[in-house]
């Protein structure tokens, strides 16, 4: 079972913006969105917007549908897997385990969107950043995303 609670928090620390300070100074903005939805149909199973104000519910709930449409598509076409827009992710777990998965980014709406399968899940995480957002780091807050959710991978949805 889902701990509603526990994702909300996880899906709201994902949002903070991405630092450096040594050697070159950078700051990012927060990311506008951190979603979890259903492979299977695009439903919002959890979500955490850094200003609510801002992005509507059926907005989200739109653009969900959309980013799971596109993936759906982009995971059945092996020559949308080669192009710019797709990154193969491969790691292991602490038990050896080996896992990949593709992330995708896409720009909806101007807006920059990574989509990512959760491993032999029914879930999806995905990201949604304002349009100066850079893409390399959407993915490699994606990665880290991926990393740290290990008891998801598996998830059913019943």
């Amino acid at each position: 079972m889902l701990n509603s609670k526990k994702l909300k928090e996880f899906l709201a620390k994902l949002l903070n913006p991405v630092e450096l300070n040594d050697p070159v100074s950078f700051k990012t903005t927060e990311l506008d969105s951190a979603v979890l939805i259903s492979s299977l149909n695009g439903a919002i199973i959890s979500y955490s917007n850094s200003d609510d104000n801002k992005t509507s519910i059926n907005n989200l709930k739109m653009m969900c549908l959309l980013c799971k449409d596109r993936w759906s598509e982009d995971e059945q076409d092996l020559d949308q897997q080669s192009t710019k827009c797709c990154y193969r992710y491969q790691w292991q777990v602490n038990n050896g385990k080996s896992y990949e998965t593709r992330i995708y980014s896409y720009e909806i709406e101007e807006m920059h969107v990574v989509v990512a399968h959760i491993p032999e899940s029914d879930l999806i995480i995905l990201f949604i950043a304002n349009k100066d957002y850079p893409y390399g780091l959407l993915i490699l807050k994606m990665k880290h995303a991926i990393n740290s959710i290990d008891n998801l991978y598996g998830y059913k949805l019943s």
